[in-house]
């Protein structure tokens, strides 16, 4: 059997253990009856186990707790004790109880939560610089559908007379001179493919009607599979004025 195994009569001073419980911590038979066997539990674990078997005592409800026991090596490791009441009921009843080894579950578990919180700190991170990048970079930047309507824009569309804001909703090709938003609108299907498109030349239009010339990378978006449902993508403006 490989769980340890222990009886308890209806006082909770625990009576009998199997061999897998001697092996485990090292003592011999006779050694943990009583309050002794409390000496496996960790420190740190014992009183809320302590108060656990008290109410199920009390109650006569099942029993089950989690706590560190310590190895005959000196390592602790993570048990899920239940028991129940067995025979008669009330304060004559007997109890029978497993403590099944779970630590290496509870260590996956562990992990798998460090991960997720280091994982929320790199995009915390990124995410700010990402942030601050957008608020100082003197380069046109924008976010777009891939079917060229955008999502946002930076700052730096101050240098041809737009604030942000007021250009979410307008078409990307809208914002380039007549004769080349066709060009402009072309672009969308590759980048639908999954396809990049740099080093593109298209006129502007200013507020102030001029018609500089910016060189523009256009790619889908780092985060985001093109073809998703997000179908998101992100352009970058070289910010050369010709």
């Amino acid at each position: 059997m490989p769980n340890h195994v222990w009886t308890s009569p209806a006082d909770g001073l625990l009576d009998w253990f199997n061999q897998r419980v001697y092996d485990y911590c090292g003592a011999v038979p006779g050694e943990l009856d009583g309050q002794v066997w409390t000496r496996m539990v960790h420190p740190a674990d014992l009183p809320l186990a302590q108060r656990r078997w008290a109410e199920s005592l009390r109650s006569g409800e099942t029993l089950e707790t989690e706590f560190r026991l310590l190895r005959k090596d000196g390592a602790y490791r993570w048990h899920l004790a239940r028991a129940v009441p067995i025979g008669a009921q009330g304060p004559t009843a007997r109890w029978i109880g497993t403590n099944t080894d779970i630590h290496d579950q509870k260590a996956a578990v562990q992990a798998v939560a460090h991960l997720n919180s280091t994982l929320e700190q790199q995009i915390a991170a990124r995410t700010c610089e990402r942030d601050g990048v957008w608020r100082v970079s003197r380069d046109l930047v924008v976010m777009s559908t891939l079917d060229g309507r955008v999502r946002g824009a930076n700052p730096a569309w101050s240098v041809l007379g737009y604030a942000s804001n007021e250009l979410i909703g307008t078409r990307f090709e809208a914002l380039m001179q007549e004769s080349d938003q066709e060009t402009a609108r072309g672009c969308f299907g590759r980048l639908r493919q999954g396809q990049a498109v740099r080093d593109l030349d298209l006129r502007m239009r200013a507020n102030d009607g001029s018609h500089p010339v910016y060189s523009w990378h256009l790619v889908p978006d780092a985060d985001t599979d093109a073809r998703a449902a997000r179908r998101e993508c992100r352009r970058h403006g070289t910010g050369r004025r010709r």
